[in-house]
């Protein structure tokens, strides 16, 4: 299937807490979403925290047409933590991954233009000695 054509559909609702004191957005959630309570935006410093580790801003992002997941022109930003840095996944015999070691953690905070709801997607992956330890996608719509 072309990515242009999948779309986002709803898996079911739950209740998240949102608070900002002084530029400092945490969440808090409970179940399947209690992941959430280990990350937090960190808006005076532009970063983001997920538990230990720090995400540097990347870039904004500005998707200007409906061709994609969510059926809808967006607008956002994104932080992301990738380690090691310089990683070449092709450098690696792809039958023999037991010595790879890598982690990537990424958040994007957006609006969707035609519903106006904000979207908080979060993204983490960590491969250790060629397993994969913790690998999560979450994306959020809030009203």
């Amino acid at each position: 299937m072309n990515k242009r054509e999948m779309r986002s559909v709803s898996t079911g609702s739950a209740d998240v807490s949102v608070t900002n004191e002084k530029g400092i957005i945490r969440f808090a959630a409970q179940g399947k979403l209690a992941i959430l309570n280990d990350i937090w935006l960190d808006l005076p410093h532009n970063e983001v925290h997920a538990g230990s580790r720090t995400l540097p801003f990347i870039e904004a992002v500005n998707v200007t047409d409906a061709q994609n997941a969510f059926g809808s022109a967006w607008f956002g930003y994104k932080w992301e933590l990738a380690e090691p840095k310089d990683l070449d996944i092709s450098k690696y015999d792809m039958r023999d991954l037991s010595n790879l070691n890598a982690s990537m953690y990424k958040v994007v905070v957006g609006k969707i233009a035609t519903t106006g709801q904000t979207l908080v997607q979060i993204k983490g992956m960590e491969i250790k000695n060629g397993v994969r330890t913790v690998s999560y996608e979450i994306p959020l719509f809030f009203q």
